[in-house]
């Protein structure tokens, strides 16, 4: 009974090993010396221009100011906007609102016709002018020539500026303005 015993361990152990051969070593790729950054996530929530807090009072100031109907979200660690949406306020001259061809006045227009690097001090007086929408409370920000853009003839337009910390970008940290025109 005892070779039979021994037998049977002798098979099974012959029959396992060449599967046990061709699992995989696991091969760890993350450098045990590199420190994860915690993640952060926004928090943005909707402003009812109703409520009684800081944000609320801003938004509020903000189309009182503006006109229209808008909607705002912001992240209420901060109390910085995330999101503000709708009507628009003119910045460049078209069929769509009473802006005269003086706004462009001073700018480098190649040709007459607009170009990011042109519009881009009308953008940031834009920015300066509503600093509730977009205006960090230190840094800088600068422009993304990559995804700015003017498309349709000059009848949209897209202005995108990275924000910056003493010289460092903040990731994920970004400034649009939009123009939609009726030319």
């Amino acid at each position: 009974m005892g070779f039979r015993l021994v037998l049977q361990v002798v098979l099974c152990a012959a029959i396992t090993a060449p599967a046990l051969a061709v699992v995989p070593k696991k091969i760890d790729t993350v450098d045990p010396r590199l420190v994860q950054r915690p993640a952060l996530t926004e928090r943005s929530q909707p402003i009812d221009l109703d409520e009684p807090t800081s944000a609320g009072a801003a938004a509020r100031e903000f189309v009182q100011r503006e006109g229209g109907r808008w909607t705002f979200a912001v992240d209420r660690r901060t109390a910085s906007p995330t999101l503000v949406q709708g009507s628009g306020i003119p910045m460049l001259p078209g069929k769509g609102n009473r802006l005269g061809t003086e706004v462009l006045e001073g700018l480098d227009l190649r040709d007459g016709r607009l170009t990011i690097e042109g519009i881009e001090p009308l953008v940031l007086r834009f920015i300066q002018d509503q600093p509730f929408l977009s205006l960090p409370g230190r840094g800088e920000l600068v422009l993304n020539e990559s995804s700015s853009q003017i498309r349709a003839e000059g009848r949209l337009v897209s202005v995108y500026h990275d924000w910056y910390v003493d010289g460092v970008p903040v990731e994920g940290a970004r400034c649009s303005c939009g123009s939609t025109r009726a030319t």
